[in-house]
């Protein structure tokens, strides 16, 4: 019978890693559904057992395919792993299951599979350039992620923006660049992007482009500080730095819309 060995390594490349043996569901060259699901079940059990034992901040694998007379059919890094899940279906619940334990590591942030990479990466960009449904489960995960020290982050999120183009879901995408997803070159993508057709798009869509904003701003304002800052600074600081690059779109109903908004959650956390 061929095997699947899944060697984990926890905390570096230089701890022990840690070996699972499961049995392939048949003998073909390849890994069918219900191996990768297998392994996904034992990454992610592993990966929520070891963050009770320890502080983890670095999580990676690798799985080997032997045959019966354990010689190598192949080898599947962590990069590739999810390139192979996803021709699957039926498995998107654990590929979204894996993001989330892969969060929470040392010092409550989200574990990295590389000096660079984020855990967890892989598998969300497998889910949203295989469906467009899935950006705002992208979102969602970057705002798990150190964005003061991204690498690839710009570069993943313009390929999405390319493949898809403009439509509702890469419009919140590029929105939250600018707030919850800002990180380092979050003004950067957004001067780009305005460049390269969002102007365009919101303009031809201001309806929507003002429905989509102002629930980014809903998400991002009350994580802000809002505690001993008057009510005018605090609106002043999302409109002259957040908003800047987006206010020459903004009608003026809108204005005053958002600046209620803001109003309102500044009394409610102030208790005014």
């Amino acid at each position: 019978m061929h095997t699947i060995k899944i060697s984990i390594k926890v905390n570096g490349t230089d701890a022990p890693a840690k070996e699972t043996i499961l049995n392939k569901s048949s003998n073909t060259a390849f890994l069918e559904a219900p191996d990768t699901q297998s392994i996904l079940s034992t990454l992610i059990t592993t990966v929520t057992t070891v963050k009770k034992e320890q502080k983890v901040f670095e999580f990676n694998y690798t799985i080997t395919h032997l045959d019966a007379d354990q010689n190598i059919i192949n080898t599947i890094d962590c990069y590739d792993f999810f390139d192979e899940v996803i021709k699957h279906d039926g498995l998107t619940s654990q590929i979204i299951a894996y993001t989330k334990a892969t969060d929470h590591g040392e010092y409550d942030s989200r574990i990295w599979l590389d000096d660079e990479t984020p855990a967890g990466t892989c598998a969300i960009l497998a889910l949203v350039t295989n469906d467009v449904k899935w950006i705002p489960e992208y979102i969602a995960f970057l705002r798990t992620c150190d964005l003061d020290h991204e690498v690839d982050q710009s570069g993943d999120i313009s390929n999405i923006v390319e493949q898809y183009g403009w439509c509702e879901t890469t419009l919140s995408l590029a929105i939250s660049r600018l707030f919850s997803c800002h990180g380092q070159h979050g003004t950067e993508d957004i001067e780009q992007m305005l460049d390269n057709g969002l102007s365009d798009f919101v303009q031809e869509n201001n309806q929507l482009f003002a429905q989509k904003l102002k629930e980014e701003i809903h998400y991002t304002s009350k994580s802000l500080s809002v505690v001993n800052q008057s009510k005018q600074n605090y609106i002043d600081a999302i409109f002259k730095d957040d908003l800047a690059l987006f206010l020459d779109y903004l009608q003026d109903k809108t204005i005053t819309s958002i600046t209620n908004d803001l109003t309102c959650i500044w009394e409610t956390i102030n208790d005014k």
